[in-house]
């Protein structure tokens, strides 16, 4: 077997193997992830005929080479943030192990230079702005009565309640939204909003996030005033609004940034400071204020550790509680 592939197989039988089951090997990555993979083995094949090298299997210094001018030249006249990077060498390391090549990107040196790399060109990711209930509740305040209003209130209202990505808000059909019933008339509204797939759920098992109907933001309520406005029974539950008429389209993930940076421009807010990331910061930063349980409030984030939640605390909540307040 020629020790470039790594399948414990013969070639002819990979073959096959591609053949009969090679329809699942092209819907293992979400299509998003999939179509950036593409654009960076492009980006890459051109970079090696251009130099006359080989682009697959990939060496371990033509791998760093590739990134190496990418962060700090770039190849249109620009370096490339390490992040970028970093999505480009993944996507190189995915495709030689498709192609059933030994992938450069775990090798002992290359990792650590690599490492290098990111202490030496990455800059620390700017924190966004957490959304608090009071920010949300004077933007949903500043939206009017029109389809777009209406829409974007709801969109706000969910995004927060439900911790929400900007990639899952545009993805909600109207079936992933379940009502609960309620036990008694009085009872408040409770709802179940299912996520069909998401960045840290590439197999699309999905989830069920417990959505509160909430006293402040009343996210459920304004879901079923869209509802009612737009008259959707089907398909995606928040779509663009040309010329003021649904088109059936989804919204983009710029949509979600651009609409929150608008708000909160009208209320006074720095639009810089936020992003689409606003909403889901500040579930947890919220939540976090008012001394929610850690386990109640991975259950709306879907955090998969407490590690990983801990990032998401800003600085004025690690005062909250402080250890030394009682002697200090």
């Amino acid at each position: 077997m020629n020790d470039k592939f790594i399948f414990p197989c013969s070639k002819e039988e990979r073959e096959k193997i591609l053949q009969k089951y090679g329809e699942y090997l092209e819907i293992n990555l979400s299509e998003k992830t999939r179509l950036l993979y593409q654009k960076a083995c492009r980006l890459f094949e051109r970079y090696c005929d251009s130099r006359g090298i080989q682009a697959f299997p990939t060496t371990p210094m033509t791998l760093l080479d590739f990134a190496h001018i990418n962060v700090t030249e770039g190849l249109q006249g620009r370096p490339l943030s390490m992040n970028t990077v970093d999505l480009y060498l993944k996507a190189i390391h995915y495709k030689n192990i498709h192609l059933g090549f030994r992938s450069p990107y775990h090798d002992y040196l290359v990792t650590r230079v690599l490492r290098g790399m990111r202490r030496k060109h990455g800059t620390a990711q700017k924190e966004v702005k957490a959304l608090l209930a009071s920010d949300i509740k004077k933007m949903i305040d500043a939206c009017d009565n029109s389809l777009i209003g209406k829409r974007d209130s709801a969109i706000m209202a969910i995004g927060l309640a439900a911790a929400l990505r900007r990639s899952e808000i545009i993805n909600i059909r109207i079936e992933d939204i379940e009502i609960v019933k309620r036990n008694r008339p009085t009872d408040p509204e409770r709802a179940f909003l299912h996520i069909r797939q998401s960045k840290t759920d590439q197999e699309g098992k999905g989830r069920k996030i417990p959505v509160i109907q909430g006293e402040n933001i009343q996210a459920i309520k304004r879901i079923n005033e869209w509802l009612q406005v737009s008259g959707i029974e089907s398909g995606y539950l928040f779509q663009t609004i040309p010329h003021k008429k649904l088109s059936g389209n989804p919204l983009d993930g710029k949509d979600i940034s651009r609409l929150l940076k608008h708000y909160a421009e009208m209320v006074g807010m720095d639009p810089t400071m936020i992003s689409g990331h606003s909403l889901r910061a500040g579930f947890v930063t919220n939540a976090t204020m008012v001394n929610a349980r850690q386990d109640k409030i991975m259950a709306v984030s879907r955090h998969s550790s407490r590690d990983s939640l801990s990032g998401y605390i800003r600085d004025e909540d690690h005062f909250t509680d402080h250890a030394g307040e009682g002697f200090l």
